[in-house]
């Protein structure tokens, strides 16, 4: 994932998925309708389906994966070794 799709995916998709647990539904604007079916299809090789319940399962299975890469740059920036300062 791009830094831009992840930044997509941490603000507006958990943002509608939040309220979608509360409310049960599921809204986004057109245009954010468009980038995620562009990212669905992007990242998983096939389009979305178009039932209700897939939709909120592809949007789950794309916030567990930004989580995952940002966890693990996290993680890759924790193990590099301080650099040594040049006197």
């Amino acid at each position: 994932m791009t830094p831009e799709q992840i930044s997509f995916t941490m603000s507006t998709l958990r943002d509608a998925y939040l309220i979608f647990q509360q409310t049960q539904n599921f809204k986004l604007t057109p245009e954010n309708n468009v980038k995620l079916q562009a990212m669905y299809t992007e990242l998983m090789g096939r389009p979305m389906p178009n039932c209700s319940s897939c939709v909120v399962e592809g949007v789950l299975s794309l916030l567990i994966k930004a989580e995952s890469e940002l966890n693990a740059a996290q993680i890759s920036d924790d193990e590099q070794k301080p650099k040594r300062r040049r006197k």
